[in-house]
């Protein structure tokens, strides 16, 4: 039963591990949008490719969304 537990255990930490991951994934795909997937996958290889293109889609909707709206950003 002990080795059960012990496993579940780890299984979290992977889980909170690749969220953090992910996380700083998105943060560092905000900051570099051009980047391209071979590139940011030897960075972040706990990212998917279909995370990595909905991202990009994201990013580049936000950023079409500030240049037709620019007074949205400042308020």
């Amino acid at each position: 039963h002990n080795s059960v537990t012990s496993g579940s255990h780890s299984n979290v930490e992977d889980v909170v591990r690749l969220k953090k991951n992910v996380k700083e994934g998105y943060v560092y795909m905000q900051k570099n949008p051009n980047i391209d997937f071979a590139s940011f996958s030897r960075l972040y290889p706990d990212v998917s490719v279909r995370s990595f293109y909905r991202w990009k889609k994201e990013l580049k909707d936000a950023m079409d969304f500030l240049n037709t709206n620019p007074t949205m950003a400042y308020e």
